[in-house]
């Protein structure tokens, strides 16, 4: 489906029809005495928006629908594909499969029923026409205008997901069956306005949108899906075995190229961004009763956040007045993107439904957090910084799982000891309890969000250092004690809603006052599974780890965090992974241990990592996913791309639906 107007009303959507006529006609391959004939004619039904008339949706050769009939004989469904003239007004439909819908017995009242797209997964049709429809998450718009700053830019979307259906009741006839089509979808065309003043245009990246809706769905499906009764036109449900629940689903529309590559559109004061994104229809007394509201999020790289809220009703929002009617399409303009640093930061956890296991999620992180706080010394700058942003600007961007090295630091001058942090043998310039208050400050701030603290004990010999382990097991374990309200204990199977507002606080040091721990780290191309365990012991359980930070060559580490990638993919596919963990580095570097070789990793791996992200066709998690130069597009020389890289795994947890406590 190639072209796409931007103003299509719901009135002229439910015109689409099938019917009879000289023009259009549908001709079975197959065909014997009882092969059924189908005709097609409306300009109306067709699966492209016309560019020369907002109201019209035009055939595309290779468009494919499915037609169900309970009373044929013998095969109870066949598929067809469309082939459109070159006139547009003329074309032909054949049939795509082996098998032909044929007549029944004489007399007999014959009931079709027929969707659009025919070669979508996971549809069925029952004999009294309720179909069940698979919820596609995971959506994308092709960015059809991307040079200079004085257009707007059109994405347009995949039609597949534009569901429509037909039906008609007939006895035998020689005549052709005509059907009449009308989309189900509750389409929502957005426009995502450029900040309200010119500012660096990686400040306004747009990477995507997602919509959080509530909806009765199918508590007991994996991927949700939804029914809807095609004699009625009527949303009837949830799907599959299980009761229907209210629950929070999110759709994510992607922004890609001609060839199906992530596409990011940097817009400027002025300039706007449509998509469009098809949701599944529910009814105005479903909306009622569950009070519905959309939640609509632009995912932006940076630490500018716009979201807003569209309620179903004629009520005032916080931005406009708006009635979202199902099965029908609404234009809706969004606020202009914030300019500048916002303070209220990439709150991305805080949309996300309560109930999902955090070994489910994609978690960003950054690999020695604190050396963007500045070295202590000349030599760490040249060989130990992995960082450049704060931990509070990390935070702003949407880093949640922090790496940090702390050990016990000996004043010179004085009797001061304390927890500071390190890289290896060189100082950062905060203490181990600064950077901890800036994290619980953050968390107070944004109660919606948690975050991860993964530590070990720096104990690398140098000056100025303690490595006595009892020691700082005893220094630990005072501020464990003095900060458990902050701490939630892990646990395999914990949900978000256990966590907002808390730390996970997991340790490589076999400590006593530890609240996750786990040992048997391994830093080879292989890695390692090891047992995560909580305070006791009485919980345990499974954690991967690749942290194969000094490879033999950029290949080899990049096939490494590919192999774990790939591992955390199991953990939605497979149920009986859904609970494990995973520690990916994509951090490392090759030869000596330089802040350069760090930089010249991330610009190596960064990328390639975001780019199979982007093109994974099955959906699944990425676990805590480390790295360097979080946030960063460059250091020094180096092309790293930390900003994509960061909004990459944050995007990935809006594209498909996690697994849930309870299902």
């Amino acid at each position: 489906m190639k072209r796409v107007s931007l103003y299509l009303a719901a009135a002229a959507m439910t015109a689409f029809s099938l019917v009879s006529c000289k023009n259009e006609k549908l001709e079975n391959s197959k065909a014997t005495q009882k092969g059924i004939k189908f005709g097609i004619s409306s300009l109306r039904t067709k699966t492209i928006y016309d560019e020369n008339d907002a109201l019209q949706i035009n055939w595309v050769s290779g468009d494919k629908i499915k037609i169900f009939c309970a009373e044929a004989e013998s095969a109870k469904s066949a598929s067809y594909v469309v082939t459109p003239t070159s006139t547009a007004k003329n074309g032909t439909i054949s049939n795509a499969s082996e098998d032909v819908l044929q007549w029944g017995g004489d007399g007999l009242i014959h009931n079709f029923y027929a969707i659009y797209p025919g070669d979508a997964s996971g549809v069925t049709v029952d004999e009294n026409g309720i179909a069940s429809f698979t919820i596609n998450h995971n959506q994308k718009c092709t960015v059809s205008t991307t040079n200079g700053y004085d257009n707007n830019v059109i994405a347009k979307p995949d039609m597949k997901n534009a569901l429509m259906v037909a039906n008609t009741s007939t006895a035998p006839t020689d005549d052709v069956v005509s059907l009449s089509f009308k989309p189900i979808m509750t389409t929502l065309e957005i426009v995502v306005q450029g900040p309200t003043t010119n500012i660096n245009s990686s400040n306004a990246r747009v990477t995507g949108i997602s919509i959080a809706a509530t909806m009765k769905t199918n508590s007991g499906s994996d991927a949700a899906s939804f029914q809807y009764d095609i004699k009625n036109s009527s949303i009837t449900g949830s799907s599959g075995s299980g009761e229907a629940t209210t629950r929070t689903e999110t759709t994510f529309v992607s922004l890609v190229d001609a060839n199906g590559n992530a596409s990011y559109v940097d817009l400027a004061n002025g300039r706007t961004l449509t998509l469009t994104v098809f949701l599944p229809p529910m009814s105005k007394e479903q909306a009622a009763a569950l009070k519905r509201q959309l939640k609509v999020r632009v995912h932006i790289t940076g630490n500018a956040e716009l979201s807003a809220s569209i309620k179903t009703n004629d009520k005032d929002t916080e931005y406009w007045t708006t009635q979202i009617k199902p099965s029908s399409k609404k234009r809706i303009t969004l606020p202009a993107i914030p300019s500048g640093k916002q303070e209220s930061g990439n709150n991305w956890i805080t949309p996300l439904d309560g109930s999902i296991y955090v070994s489910q999620m994609s978690i960003p992180g950054s690999h020695d957090a604190a050396t963007g706080e500045n070295m202590a010394s000349i030599i760490g700058d040249i060989f130990a910084q992995t960082q450049e942003q704060t931990l509070q600007t990390q935070w702003n961007l949407g880093i949640r799982a922090f790496d940090l090295r702390p050990a016990i630091y000996k004043a010179i001058f004085g009797s001061t000891h304390e927890l500071w942090l390190y890289h290896g043998m060189t100082r950062v310039s905060i203490s181990w309890a600064t950077a901890m208050n800036t994290i619980k400050a953050n968390l107070t701030d944004h109660p919606g969000e948690f975050a991860i603290v993964l530590f070990r004990h720096e104990d690398e010999s140098t000056a100025g250092k303690d490595n006595n382990t009892t020691n700082f097991n005893t220094y630990m374990t005072n501020w464990v004690n003095a900060n458990k309200a902050w701490i939630v204990e892990w646990r395999p199977d914990i949900t978000i809603d256990e966590c907002r507002g808390k730390l996970i606080l997991i340790s490589r040091f076999n400590g006593s006052w530890d609240y996750g721990c786990f040992t048997g780290w391994s830093h080879d191309a292989a890695g390692s599974k090891t047992t995560v365990r909580n305070a006791d012991s009485s919980l345990k359980g499974t954690m991967y780890v690749q942290d194969y930070y000094n490879p033999s060559s950029h290949e080899t580490k990049f096939a490494s965090i590919k192999k774990y990638l790939d591992i955390a993919q199991t953990f939605h596919t497979n149920d009986a992974l859904k609970n494990h963990w995973m520690l990916n580095h994509v951090s490392g570097y090759v030869g000596s241990s330089t802040s350069n070789t760090y930089r010249a990793n991330a610009a190596a791996q960064n990328p390639k990592v975001i780019e199979y992200l982007n093109n994974r066709t099955s959906p699944g998690s990425t676990g805590i996913l480390l790295f360097d130069y979080s946030g960063a597009a460059k250091s020094g020389n180096y092309d790293v791309q930390g900003d994509i890289m960061l909004q990459t795994v944050i995007d990935n947890n809006y594209k498909y639906r996690m697994k849930r406590k309870g299902e």
